[in-house]
């Protein structure tokens, strides 16, 4: 802005080039709104947060003239995003309202989250996990690739036994190394275990989808996020379709 306003200041110190004034404030006013940029909001991941985006959410109903090109939303902020598009209600309060009571139904009450902190919609793919855990267990390779290293089980002894035999080196660093290396990796069924959960075919992620019957999401048309009405982005802005980036 320093630049272009020491540009348009000696240009009109020039004779001749701008008419007027009046002339000059609307050269200006043009280049401001080319050089516009756009309005982006964005809502971050967190259990809690969630609360801080229905906030905004609410606070923007009483400035209807705001609008925002991109959504860019992650985690629970996604759900909250993609639902807030999705909903069948057609007015903003409306829709809000219906995102907030669905979103509480996304988490527990104080008392059972104690013991159990973990969302309602975090629904792990229990089958799919049985089944890959059969498949390890079945696998000959699971039990004669490496699983039984002699080399490596008297290192670990001659360790375990040099540790026991200096006092002057106990330390809780070194206990802690001495578990992980010397006891626990050399063990063939922690190995055995270890394996199965980090090499087997378990995605170590939460399901979302379960398919069309899935009756958590049965109610919402996700493909209203594609707008498939309007053949490119740009069209799709300039008609006031917001870009939506959403990771969960």
């Amino acid at each position: 802005m320093c630049i272009f306003g020491a540009t348009l200041e000696a240009s009109m110190s020039e004779p001749g080039h701008f008419g007027s004034r009046a002339e000059a404030d609307v050269t200006v006013g043009s280049e401001v709104e080319r050089r516009s940029k756009k309005r982006a909001l964005t809502f971050a991941g967190g259990g809690p947060a969630v609360g801080i985006g229905l906030g905004v959410l609410q606070a923007l109903q009483e400035y209807p003239e705001i609008t925002f090109d991109v959504w860019s939303l992650s985690c629970v902020g996604a759900w909250l995003g993609c639902l807030y598009h999705v909903s069948p209600k057609r007015s903003q309060q409306d829709k809000l309202k219906f995102v907030e009571s669905l979103m509480e139904g996304f988490f527990r009450e104080d008392d059972v989250y104690d013991k159990f902190p973990c969302p309602t919609v975090f629904v792990p793919d229990i089958p799919g996990t049985i089944a890959a855990y059969q498949s390890f267990a079945m696998d000959p390779h699971s039990y004669f690739d490496n699983l039984v290293i002699p080399s490596e089980i008297w290192k670990g002894c001659q360790d375990t036994l040099r540790y026991c035999l200096q006092p002057g080196g106990w330390s809780y660093g070194d206990f802690c190394h001495l578990m992980l290396n010397s006891i626990l990796a050399p063990n063939p069924v922690v190995r055995f275990m270890m394996s199965m959960i980090y090499k087997s075919n378990v995605p170590g992620m939460n399901r979302l989808w379960f398919g069309k019957d899935y009756h958590l999401l049965e109610a919402f048309n996700m493909k209203l996020l594609r707008r498939r009405t309007f053949r490119s982005l740009s069209q799709c802005l300039q008609r006031g379709c917001p870009q939506i980036a959403a990771v969960f």
